[in-house]
């Protein structure tokens, strides 16, 4: 426990005081590190980006065909169209519901190669970079990890040193750094030789050049068989000509309140209008209709006729005679303020 409580309190003293340390790690080791470890961290972080392409960790995808998304959708699709098949009116889409039927066993298909480049990329990518991480490239982190700490023991031992004036303690004091030094010495030299495979130029882009080619062709031989089924199925359905189905404008939430809204004011108008009309009605008498023209008989003058008597009524031909009485062969009538009898034969009723 004081090991590590006198590793804290080194690196803290080093820290406040901006004073370094007292041993130093060789300059081109130190270079070196930075490179590797900026290399491993790259190397770390794609190998979890890959990792995501298998789908690995992800709690939506327990238990479900390998946890491969295709596999969700067409699930999914397939609920769709057993409801679609089970309306009433299926008949009068049947030719779509097979459409879509025949589609979704292509992408279940693509859901198969999925789970194959899964496979595929932890055999010939993941794998690898598993074993070489946890190879080399821990051997050397936990050495290097070992050579910073053997630096923080030596150089508080260093410390203590200067602070001590007990010449058996002093003793005791040099006799670790003694010791600290060597083992310093040691994993130097270690973590110096593990490190020259991950700062060598050639040695990394020969295996960055294998790796990515390794994962061109897997994923070259996943989608090369996805073409091929999705070709096979365009043959077999023409997916490609259906055009995209404009879906109705619907009304947006708002128009609709106040759509009803004003159906609503309208409808209470109209009753407020009711009522007053109704209201009007029983407190003022209605108009009084109008009444129809008096019936009064006229004739039209067929020939003139000349008074033979004082009595007669002479008129011309095409005269209007209003009549006032029509009995018998001699009828009575006025025209132009005139009243006197003329014969019925003379005349025609209009």
């Amino acid at each position: 426990m004081s090991k590590y409580f006198n590793r804290f309190k080194q690196q803290a003293t080093e820290f406040v005081t901006r004073s370094g340390s007292q041993t130093s790690i060789p300059e081109d080791l130190q270079q070196g590190q930075g490179k590797v470890n900026f290399f491993l961290k790259q190397k770390n972080d794609l190998v979890e980006r890959i990792k995501q392409l298998t789908y690995e960790n992800q709690t939506l995808s327990i238990n479900i065909k390998g946890g491969q998304p295709l596999f969700h959708i067409s699930n999914s699709w397939k609920i769709i169209i057993d409801n679609l098949k089970n309306n009433p009116d299926s008949n009068d889409c049947y030719q779509s519901i097979d459409h879509i039927s025949r589609c979704n066993d292509t992408i279940r298909k693509l859901g198969d190669y999925q789970k194959d480049l899964s496979d595929d990329i932890k055999q010939n990518y993941l794998n690898p970079n598993t074993i070489f991480l946890k190879g080399i490239a821990k051997d050397y982190k936990t050495y290097s990890d070992r050579l910073n700490n053997c630096r923080l023991d030596l150089d508080s031992e260093k410390s203590k040193l200067n602070k001590c004036s007990d010449p058996y303690k002093r003793d005791k004091i040099n006799e670790n750094i003694h010791n600290y030094q060597k083992k310093f010495d040691e994993y130097s030299y270690v973590t110096k030789r593990l490190m020259e495979p991950l700062v060598d130029t050639y040695e990394i882009a020969e295996k960055e050049k294998s790796d990515i080619s390794s994962f061109c062709k897997v994923l070259r031989n996943y989608h090369q068989k996805c073409l091929d089924e999705l070709n096979a199925l365009d043959r077999e359905v023409n997916y490609q000509s259906v055009p995209i189905f404009q879906v109705s404008t619907y009304p947006k939430p708002e128009d609709l309140f106040n759509e009803y809204r004003s159906q609503l004011s309208q409808s209470r108008q109209n009753r407020l209008s009711s009522l007053s009309s109704l209201h009007s009605r029983n407190s003022t008498p209605p108009q009084l209709p109008a009444r129809p023209a008096p019936q009064i008989p006229q004739c039209r003058a067929l020939y003139d006729f000349d008074a033979q008597q004082p009595t007669d009524l002479a008129f011309k031909r095409g005269d209007i005679i209003t009549i006032i009485k029509s009995e018998g062969n001699w009828w009575k009538g006025t025209l132009d303020g005139r009243t006197g009898d003329f014969p019925s034969n003379y005349v025609q009723k209009i």
